[in-house]
């Protein structure tokens, strides 16, 4: 039987900050592909900067059948400020020269499927399906929306115009993570082709394998050589404005005061870190908030075992990937209950929510709960029960995928046949 072969196009990395760091939402989508024997062929950006910040690093793909096409951007501008050149490579830059790339590559070759992964690449397939017609089907991938509760709101959208763009571009297929940020409506909303048969909704995978690990507290903090006399609180993400880690660092300012021998850890890198470095030195809370760069997956189990109260403060929903790994660790989790994340966290059972009109109640909740081991001990049992239960492996995350994909383009060659 013919293998079947799919072309991913994204301007993103398969690990989003170095390889084995960061989001793994698409490393386990190409490798997902790759294990149900599909053909891959995966098109990209060079990227421009040799080390740091998210998705500028070239990850080290060593996957045995993947094809990696790298493709060249035009020059930065040198009349251009660092952020307005990110925002016209991410607007113009990169989908016209993805569809020039692609252009040139179906000259040659005809993939069962053009996957567009992310909105850039949504945009490039679009610019170049309203110039030719295309050899095969399309999916938009889309890895939730920033748009959250607000997507109906056209002035708050053309501030967002990139995301906006992406939803309304037209595919034969579409793939929305299920991420608590309305993207599902978001899509129907704006995209008049959207419809129960052509979309899955669907949340991420976790690797349950590395974050259900049984690792004690003590063997954690010994191994990241972090005291023991102290206690930890967490925070995992990309440093981006959104995910709003500077709540993080203006709790510290307050229950340091009160715990002194309590400790911020802040995993991840982004664009924000400068910032918030800034931030942690006017709030004088330096010598308690420690930045720890992005740091692979292994490195990450530890610090989850590690910690005593896990932060998620995003602004439009928390049920990304870090809260999952949070809750498969057992982690005794604090969190903000907008977008979908009361759909995730009951209060008082797998985690505490606070709503965001009541944020100031935040730090006397998390002194509450890193005075009380017996609250953080029940909450940890809900995490992992909630967890065990819910959450898919990528495996079957993939799986599902490649099942719904595989109907759908059957369903199409039985119907032009």
């Amino acid at each position: 039987m013919r293998k079947l072969s799919v072309t991913v196009v994204s301007a993103l990395e398969p690990w989003s900050m170095m390889t084995d760091a960061g989001a793994p939402s698409l490393v386990e989508t190409l490798k997902g592909y790759l294990q149900a024997g599909w053909k891959v062929d995966y098109m990209t950006c060079r990227k421009r900067r040799a080390q740091g910040g998210c998705h500028e690093v070239e990850s080290d793909l060593d996957f045995e059948d993947l094809r990696v096409q790298r493709f060249e951007l035009p020059p930065p501008q040198a009349a251009l400020g660092g952020r307005v050149q990110a925002k016209v490579q991410r607007l113009r830059d990169f989908p016209r020269a993805a569809a020039d790339a692609l252009c040139e590559y179906l000259e040659s070759k005809s993939p069962d499927l053009i996957y567009a992964y992310e909105e850039g690449a949504v945009a490039a397939v679009a610019r170049l399906a309203a110039k030719r017609r295309l050899p095969s089907p399309v999916v938009n991938r889309f890895q939730g929306t920033i748009l959250g509760d607000r997507y109906a709101n056209l002035a708050h959208c053309l501030r967002k115009y990139e995301s906006w763009r992406a939803l309304r571009c037209r595919a034969d297929l579409y793939i929305m993570t299920d991420d608590g940020t309305f993207g599902d409506r978001a899509l129907r909303h704006w995209n008049q082709t959207v419809t129960s048969e052509n979309l899955l909704f669907i949340r991420n995978g976790i690797n349950k394998d590395a974050f259900h690990a049984k690792q004690s507290r003590e063997e954690a903090l010994q191994d990241l050589g972090l005291a023991s006399d102290r206690l930890y609180l967490l925070t995992v993400s990309r440093l981006a404005g959104w995910k709003r880690v500077d709540r993080a660092i203006r709790l510290m300012s307050i229950i340091s005061h009160r715990l002194p021998n309590t400790r911020l850890l802040i995993c991840g890198d982004g664009e924000a870190r400068a910032e918030l470095e800034k931030l942690a030195k006017a709030l004088r809370v330096v010598d308690c908030v420690q930045f720890l760069g992005s740091q692979p997956q292994h490195v990450v189990t530890k610090l989850l075992s590690a910690t005593d109260v896990f932060l998620s403060l995003y602004d439009i929903s928390n049920c990304g990937n870090p809260l999952f790994e949070a809750l498969l660790s057992g982690c005794c989790i604090v969190t903000l209950n907008n977008g979908g994340t009361g759909t995730v966290i009951v209060d008082g059972r797998n985690g505490r929510l606070v709503s965001p009109e009541h944020e100031r109640e935040l730090p006397e909740l998390v002194l509450e709960l890193l005075g009380n081991a017996r609250q953080r001990a029940l909450l940890r049992h809900g995490a992992r029960e909630w967890a065990s239960r819910e959450l898919l492996s990528w495996e079957d995350r993939m799986a599902t995928e490649l099942q719904w994909i595989e109907s759908r383009l059957h369903l199409q060659r039985v119907r032009s046949a």
